[in-house]
């Protein structure tokens, strides 16, 4: 018992020398130079790993004793770096909302918010929390008469009194932490409209407009000898014009406006669309209005005989192409198997849509023919379209050696994974990293 008494003193000794080399006591203030709170702004002394402790309730500890139950230190000097015992006073606690301790000489609010801020050439800046817009924001009592909002706002109330809700803050002198008082000004505050009361806000096209943009309309289309009216204006994609000056589609525009027709009653149910499948065709004679389903269906197909060029009977997708060479149409299409579902009826996903000229992008529905996986295969075979290896030069493995490879890489990869506790992906690079070593002799063992 009086071994650990005395190794207690001497921690406690210990402690207290290396707590005493961060004070200046060269003035009446004993300024603490050690760490500091960034939170709160007071210094703190760390007694060992983990546990730190308030470096003025040290210093009152070791003068005059543990401080009693709900009572707390009040500083009476202003400086917060002095832990000077002298210079605290003992007062009782009283808890308040938000979790803030406030007695007999706690600070007045105006007080605390100025000691939170510095001078900053011709600002005054706020050094306090602040929000995630760049603004300040200073947390006031509840029953304090003015609410927690921006620095700027109780800057000007703290001087104004305070302000109705219908009036805003700004800055002349831009910078957002600035609380100066001769920066600050008041304006009425401006409604927020949403999006939807902009667009029915919106001023309609006044009647003696409607020449000027007929006439506008007539020089961006190409009239064409086989009656077709062509847009050569914007367009917004592959398969919609635009112009800026309709507020719906430019089909409309010349349904309604240039061909003088009316859209059926239930006009959010139908489209306009060219009957002529010419994408771009404008003339009214040429549109007509079709429910959706319908209109899509007529916009794929007129978007497809607009996609491809004619080369030695064959028609050439020129569009985007996916990986394996194919044209792509939509999201999970492919070109050529739309054009054989437009020119030959239904189509079964499970079915193979194969070519005969053995040009993958090519959508000519001549040259396409339906089969299944094993007609797939052995036109493969046929074709002599075999899988190369981008790395290995000169070595070939027909489709049925590449499944017969597969077949013992999955066998090889789980024994080995099970045998030597590997994981599968590690086990797979190894077999592949050799198995791309001895790749020639393989080929030259099958020739």
């Amino acid at each position: 018992m009086v071994d650990e008494v005395e190794q207690q003193a001497q921690q406690w000794l210990a402690w207290e020398e290396r707590y005493w080399t961060f004070v200046d006591k060269t003035e009446d203030c004993w300024q603490w130079k050690g760490e500091v709170s960034q939170s709160k702004g007071y210094g703190i002394f760390r007694l060992s790993k983990g546990t730190e402790r308030k470096a003025s309730l040290i210093a009152w500890e070791i003068d005059k004793g543990a401080v009693p139950p709900k009572m707390t230190l009040a500083l009476t000097c202003g400086n917060e770096s002095c832990i000077n015992p002298g210079h605290y006073e003992l007062r009782q606690r009283t808890v308040i909302s938000k979790g803030r301790k406030r007695g007999p000489g706690f600070l007045p609010e105006q007080e605390r918010f100025w000691r939170k801020t510095k001078p900053d050439g011709d600002c005054i800046v706020w050094t306090g929390a602040t929000l995630n817009t760049g603004a300040g924001l200073f947390r006031t009592a509840k029953d304090s008469p003015f609410k927690t909002t921006t620095v700027q706002r109780l800057s000007y109330q703290f001087a104004n009194g305070v302000l109705p809700s219908s009036v805003q803050i700004i800055q002349t002198c831009k910078n957002k932490l600035c609380v100066k008082l001769e920066h600050l000004a008041i304006r009425p505050k401006t409604e927020k409209k949403s999006r939807y009361q902009k667009v029915t806000e919106r001023k309609p096209y006044p009647q003696r407009a409607r020449q000027d943009l007929i006439a506008e309309f007539y020089r961006l289309v190409n009239k064409t000898d086989d009656d077709h009216w062509l847009w050569i204006g914007d367009k917004k994609s592959s398969k919609f014009p635009v112009w800026k000056h309709t507020g719906g589609s430019v089909r409309t525009f010349a349904f309604c406006i240039v061909g003088a027709k009316l859209k059926p009653e239930n006009r959010k149910d139908f489209m306009t669309v060219p009957s002529c499948k010419k994408l771009w065709c404008l003339n009214p004679d040429h549109l007509i209005n079709l429910p959706h389903k319908q209109a899509y269906l007529i916009l794929s197909e007129a978007y497809f005989l607009n996609s491809f060029t004619v080369e030695n009977d064959h028609w050439l997708w020129n569009k985007s192409l996916n990986p394996d060479g194919y044209g792509s149409f939509g999201a999970n299409k492919l070109a050529h198997r739309f054009s054989y579902q437009l020119f030959n009826g239904p189509l079964s996903p499970y079915m193979f849509v194969c070519h005969t000229c053995d040009v993958r992008h090519c959508v000519n529905p001549a040259h396409l023919y339906l089969g299944n996986a094993q007609t797939n295969a052995q036109d493969t075979a046929k074709r002599k379209r075999v899988y190369q290896d981008p790395q290995a030069k000169n070595v070939f493995v027909t489709p049925e050696e590449l499944n017969l490879i597969r077949r013992v890489l999955d066998k090889f990869v789980r024994y080995v994974s099970s045998r030597f506790s590997l994981p599968k992906q590690t086990t797979r690079k190894l077999f592949l990293s050799t198995l791309q070593q001895n790749l020639n002799q393989f080929n030259e063992l099958k020739q």
